[in-house]
């Protein structure tokens, strides 16, 4: 089994920062975004479209299939990912649209506004 968590040599995150430990991701499976899905689900309900974050694992398109299967017509786009380091990547996504909510199981820091994490990491930890 993989750890969710990995400490060691320092590690770059995707927005460039360094942290001492790193969100493993590939640890996650198809069950275990199902699951974060539905809790994340009451955050941000409605939505009518889903996008996920393209990333080099299946953990973002799993989590956005989980979301996909709870659409209602009429509503924002949701964009979804795995972990949120520095926000690029989901205001990358976003593309200066208004009508878009945002949901991620592991936020590092705080998430901009239009995005409800799951597990927000403790400030001091970072």
């Amino acid at each position: 089994m993989t750890a969710l968590l990995r400490a060691g040599e320092p590690f770059r995150m995707h927005g460039g920062a360094m942290s001492r430990f790193k969100i493993e991701c590939d640890a996650l499976t198809e069950a275990d975004c199902i699951a974060a899905a539905a809790w994340l689900l009451p955050l941000v309900h409605p939505y009518s479209s889903v996008e996920a974050v393209a990333s080099t694992g299946p953990v973002a398109e799993w989590l956005g299939d989980a979301f996909a299967r709870h659409l209602s017509p009429g509503g924002p786009v949701l964009i979804v990912d795995d972990v949120l380091t520095s926000g690029a990547s989901m205001e990358d996504q976003r593309a200066a649209r208004s009508d878009v909510k945002g949901a991620v199981i592991f936020a590092r820091g705080p998430c901009p506004s239009w995005v409800e994490a799951m597990f927000t990491l403790n400030e001091r930890a970072r």
